[in-house]
């Protein structure tokens, strides 16, 4: 997907209060939250987002995929 999706691995807090800022006003944000980036569920959202690239890029979505830290 190229520059649409941004791997973080964040404290949710520093994202939130860092990240996201960067963003406002510029991009509709999409937010996937993962356990790992070998993550089933992940991998399925993002080639079937992957088959719409050119529809996210149009509306200026930006995928951040954010993994959780146990």
């Amino acid at each position: 997907m190229g520059s649409l999706v941004a791997l973080l691995c964040l404290p949710l807090n520093d994202l939130l209060g860092q990240t996201l800022t960067k963003y406002q006003w510029k991009n509709h944000i999409l937010l996937l939250f993962a356990p790992h980036s070998g993550d089933a569920a992940l991998n399925r959202q993002l080639t079937l987002m992957q088959e719409h690239e050119a529809l996210l890029r149009e509306r200026d979505i930006t995928i951040l995929v954010i993994f959780l830290k146990h």
